[in-house]
């Protein structure tokens, strides 16, 4: 009788590619919104969903925003979704996806304390609508990780983080998007302090070991990221315009303004 032979063990499937970038999704924002509500449990107050829509949609669409936007937001909402897709699983994804809603939710970029003042903000919205106070504790420290662009232990704040930074990493056309985006926010800086000021944090990033913690960020975004900055910085050092179709659109900066310490910060 011939011995029976060993059967095949199923060999572990890989996940599924991930899409290239941009990772804004065909998703329209309310369908987004809908379902991070619905992941957010029972106790939210059903008549208010429209509302806190309609607040977070005004907000992102003031006129001083052209970069920090709703697509900002949705970009930020599909990281999330690829980092799922990845096998990555979260401690709260809830309050990873409302963290990603409300982190910029004030946006001042003469300030310096936008991310608390955010926080604060999204606290109190959320919780008025019945968000339970252990997700609403968790977004707010999530919303708190992005004032630095550094990477805690925290997992959850990695792809918050990660997510954030993510423009960083897309394709060249719409890094100088977002490029020209936050110069026109900035836009109360000279072109020479705005040079300063950006050049220090292009610096202050490519000088880290590591700009991402997911391994969605590293193996999509790091690479593209890093070309991405030391183009814009080779570009600021040789006195280039990186943003020439704003040439003579910048109001001009009043006398005595200090302005260089902001735009490291963009």
């Amino acid at each position: 009788m011939a011995e029976p032979q060993p059967q095949p063990q199923p060999q572990p499937q890989p996940p599924p590619p991930l899409p290239p970038w941009p990772h804004a999704t065909a998703m329209p924002a309310a369908e987004a919104f809908e379902g991070t509500w619905r992941r957010s449990g029972g106790g939210l107050r059903q008549d208010q969903q429209a509302a806190v829509f309609s607040f977070l949609e005004a907000a992102y669409a003031m006129p001083h925003r052209h970069y920090h936007t709703m697509q900002h937001i949705l970009e930020g909402l599909s990281f999330v979704g690829m980092c799922l897709l990845s096998g990555r699983s979260f401690e709260d994804q809830a309050a990873v996806e409302w963290a990603i809603w409300t982190h910029d939710l004030v946006y001042d970029a003469r300030a310096t304390d936008n991310e608390r003042r955010s926080a604060d903000a999204a606290a109190e919205l959320l919780e008025g609508v019945g968000l339970p106070p252990a997700t609403v504790a968790r977004m707010r420290s999530l919303i708190l990780e992005t004032a630095t662009h550094m990477h805690s232990g925290d997992r959850d704040a990695h792809v918050v983080v990660d997510a954030d930074l993510a423009v960083l990493g897309a394709p060249l056309g719409r890094y100088m998007d977002y490029v020209t985006g936050v110069r026109r926010e900035y836009g109360h800086l000279s072109d020479e302090e705005w040079a300063e000021g950006r050049c220090r944090f292009l610096r202050s990033l490519l000088d880290r070991e590591q700009l991402f913690a997911t391994d969605v960020g590293k193996g999509l975004c790091e690479a593209q990221a890093r070309a991405n900055l030391s183009h814009e910085l080779q570009l600021l050092s040789c006195g280039l315009p990186v943003v020439a179709q704003l040439e003579g659109e910048l109001p001009a900066v009043a006398e005595g303004e200090e302005g260089e310490e902001e735009a490291a910060a963009a």
